[in-house]
């Protein structure tokens, strides 16, 4: 049996409803174009903050609650269990471990240093600090 040759014929692409498509949508995205800012307005019950961005930072012991453990400045201070400080950890109402790092974390900010990023982990940079008690 003899198998019959088929033709290749250069395909020929109709983009006339394509350039209808895209002329509708061209129109559609200008009537539709709005260069007022949006309103909106949140419910009555609701209140916004006040924003202090415009505000100086100030420098603060970053203290990280977590369920695993409590840090200060991204150092494990304490470890939880299950969001729970161990009943050795207490003395009394305090957690010494924790009041330990916190004291230190005060006579570093009193006493003007801070360790920045910047600077190398045995550095520090002399840098303004307001402690606010």
């Amino acid at each position: 049996m003899r198998a019959k040759r088929v033709e290749v014929k250069d395909a020929a692409l109709n983009i006339t409803s394509l350039m209808d498509i895209l002329t509708i949508v061209l129109i559609f995205l200008i009537i539709n174009y709005n260069t007022k800012q949006a309103e909106t307005v949140p419910p009555s019950d609701f209140e916004l903050p006040i924003s202090t961005s415009e505000q100086d930072t100030q420098l603060a012991v970053k203290l990280s609650i977590g369920t695993t453990e409590v840090r200060v400045e991204d150092k494990p201070v304490v470890k939880l269990d299950n969001g729970q400080f161990r009943a050795g950890e207490f003395e009394g109402t305090l957690v010494p471990a924790l009041v330990k790092e916190l004291k230190h974390q005060k006579r570093r900010l009193t006493q003007g240093t801070v360790k920045t990023k910047a600077a190398g982990p045995e550095e520090e940079d002399e840098s303004e600090i307001i402690y606010l008690e």
